[in-house]
């Protein structure tokens, strides 16, 4: 009954309406009603809601800032100065006393190591919540005519911008001295368990990137798991495909079939959870899909390798007795030796020094280093024989 374009104003309008009536109702009850409705339009399968919750996304960031800002200018600078230091102690004391206390009481036969149970209760974040909880409650005291009821909104700043500062500048090295952050590397994502597919696959697990190919083709999935790939079946369409094979906490996703439009399909479900940043499809193979470049940027996703080197030049350049190669760069080896070696080669990905995998792409210009590995489809060099003059894209 709704038209697309006015479903999320109807949404948000419909959230106030509740919040509102609840609220007449009962005092406070406006919050529960909300997030009750939260949860049926989150657990219904009639309806889609993705739109809506891209839209949630935008309104949260937006009233989370303004209410801090809003909340922040009640703050009277002379009270925060008064009751400094007597803020601050409270602020130690929630930390080393309260906080772990309450943290050793509820995770009693929770199942938890040590370690986790000790990472808990050193960091605890507070937000936005304490802030309006805190400012709700003070404004009811100064009605009822309490002196010093500026004073809870201090002291529940202070604990607020202490405590996000200490969790976001230690539980990074916390949980890595506890051993708690997975010393694994984020996996890549290819669609396509094809011939090229799987090529490219093997080379990035050759440097130590954990890869897992999506495909329908029995066939092809097979194969993929003879030479030992982590493959997947499943439809781009379906949300369980996705989660199975882990796109949220992928490093990057690369569309590599020959179908045009399911390339560009699987890119754009992919950039909606990993950023356009982090998604390549290969060029369109087809010459009148060819002008999809000319579109506004974010249309499609970055240009896997080249503009020009599509799915059927990869599988031409691979048959042609060509192989693909790591090379690691040196001061003895540089990057002009390489193309002086291999002219015609074409730079597939490059690793650094720390082992971080950059994907090679048309609108990347990042020049690789000393210390650098460089892995490309190269033909084989025959001593006492010219280069083959064809040439081969340098996507670097």
């Amino acid at each position: 009954l709704v038209p697309d374009q006015l479903q999320n104003v109807t949404t948000l309008a419909t959230v106030i309406a509740s919040f509102a009536a609840a609220n007449q109702l009962q005092d406070e009850a406006g919050l529960v009603a909300v997030t009750v409705m939260g949860i049926v339009l989150a657990s219904q399968t009639k309806v889609p809601v993705h739109h809506v919750l891209e839209f949630n996304e935008t309104l949260r960031i937006v009233f989370i800032s303004g209410l801090f800002v809003l909340l922040g200018a009640r703050i009277d600078p002379d009270t925060l100065r008064e009751f400094e230091w007597r803020n601050i102690a409270f602020l130690a004391a929630l930390v080393i006393i309260v906080r772990p206390l309450s943290i050793w009481l509820s995770t009693l036969r929770s199942g938890l190591s040590r370690n986790e149970r000790f990472f808990l209760a050193l960091t605890a974040p507070r937000g936005i919540v304490a802030a309006s909880i805190a400012s709700v409650f003070s404004l009811q005291l100064a009605d009822l005519g309490v002196e010093n009821s500026q004073i809870l909104v201090s002291v529940t700043f202070t604990i607020i911008a202490g405590t996000v500062l200490l969790s976001s500048l230690g539980s990074r090295p916390l949980a890595t001295r506890l051993g708690l952050v997975d010393p694994g590397r984020d996996i890549i994502i290819v669609l396509g368990a094809n011939p090229v597919a799987r090529a490219i696959a093997t080379a990035l697990e050759a440097q130590g990137a954990p890869v897992r190919l999506v495909d329908l083709d029995r066939h092809e999935l097979v194969a993929a798991r003879m030479t030992g790939l982590l493959a997947h079946r499943g439809s781009v369409f379906a949300d369980k495909t996705w989660e199975q094979a882990g796109l949220h906490s992928a490093a990057c996703f690369i569309a590599l079939t020959s179908n045009d439009e399911l390339n560009t399909i699987a890119a754009r479900q992919a950039a909606a959870a990993l950023g356009r940043k982090q998604v390549f499809q290969v060029p369109p193979g087809r010459p009148e899909h060819r002008t999809w470049w000319d579109l506004p940027t974010g249309t499609f996703a970055r240009p896997l390798f080249a503009r020009d080197l599509t799915y059927a030049e990869l599988a031409r350049r691979l048959d042609d007795h060509a192989k693909i190669t790591a090379t690691r760069l040196t001061e003895r080896f540089t990057l002009d030796d390489h193309f002086h070696t291999h002219p015609d080669a074409l730079v597939l990905f490059t690793v650094n020094a720390k082992g971080d995998i950059e994907i090679a792409s048309d609108d990347n210009h990042r020049t690789p280093r000393t210390g650098d590995t460089i892995v490309a489809i190269t033909r084989p060099v025959q001593v006492g024989r010219a280069p083959d003059p064809r040439p081969m894209t340098d996507a670097t």
